[in-house]
């Protein structure tokens, strides 16, 4: 199944969300082009290596990706919850959680593996945030997916809990980090890091001035 949206549709376009999908998918179709090697001499040139930490790779760590199922799982994640909470947030705000996700995400890659040299790279530790942000102003939002529906024989839009899809990004991020390929998933964040944006977007989007909400449609309000 694949998802499509939230069903609290945003009131105006999500332009920071859409930006950030934009910059990621041009840069992740350069690493293509540029090969293999091309795209490993990016990530270790502009990706946050904790054996050399910059500051500048904070911000262009979050445009490179390690694979098309990162991008992918992130994009997925980032444009369903992350236009809402854009919305309800507002631009401004909204940028100052991504911003924040992103340097928290480099601080704990640098912190939990000093001296490595395996680059983090992608929006993991981003939509992390936009995560915890969102499921604390949202806990009983539902997500729409498109995909086959058997009482009907046929294929339509369905609703399930957000909280699911949640856990299957979770899920997903942990066995790849169990199994030792996180780099195809996670970008190089660990599980633990993981948990840990989670909670600090939540905290974040709270400290931002958004309220938890019983909310699952706009009309509900």
């Amino acid at each position: 199944m694949l998802p499509v949206g939230d069903v609290i549709p945003p009131r105006r376009a999500p332009a920071v969300t859409a930006a950030v999908l934009g910059v990621s998918l041009v840069v992740f179709l350069l690493q293509q082009w540029l090969g293999a090697a091309g795209s490993r001499h990016l990530q270790q040139t502009f990706g946050v290596v904790p054996a050399r930490p910059a500051a500048t790779a904070v911000l262009t760590s979050l445009a490179l990706h390690a694979s098309w199922m990162q991008l992918g799982l992130n994009a997925v994640m980032l444009w369903v919850f992350g236009a809402t909470l854009e919305d309800r947030l507002g631009r401004v705000r909204f940028v100052a959680l991504l911003a924040g996700s992103g340097a928290a995400a480099a601080l704990l890659h640098v912190s939990l593996q000093r001296g490595d040299i395996a680059p983090l790279v992608g929006t993991t530790g981003v939509v992390a945030g936009v995560l915890g942000g969102y499921f604390t102003l949202f806990p009983r939002s539902r997500v729409l997916v498109f995909g086959f529906a058997p009482v009907r024989v046929r294929f339509d839009a369905l609703e399930v809990p957000g909280v699911y899809l949640l856990a299957f990004w979770f899920v997903a991020h942990a066995a790849a980090g169990a199994f030792g390929v996180a780099w195809l998933v996670s970008g190089g964040l660990n599980v633990w890091a993981h948990v840990a944006m989670l909670a600090g977007g939540a905290l974040a989007t709270l400290l931002l001035g958004g309220r938890s909400s019983r909310t699952r449609y706009w009309t509900d309000e």
